[in-house]
């Protein structure tokens, strides 16, 4: 889990990250990968998520593609 401002991201073992508006409570976009995510971090550009098999995905923020 991580926060930065008013986002908030969190993995989970269904296999997700998720970022989530702290105003408002909703999740605002939902990152897939193919195992449990271990780990998630937020800055003002990129998210960035690993999951169980060792796989780190970079997305971007604003648009939420895949940067890396």
């Amino acid at each position: 889990m991580d926060l930065y401002k008013n986002k908030f991201v969190s993995g989970s073992k269904d296999c997700t990250a998720k970022m989530w508006d702290l105003d408002t409570g909703r999740c605002i976009k939902t990152f897939k990968h193919k195992d449990p995510v271990l780990a998630a971090k937020i800055n003002d550009v990129h998210i960035v998520s690993s999951c169980e098999r060792g796989k780190v995905k970079v997305w971007h923020t604003n648009t939420f593609t895949l940067v890396k």
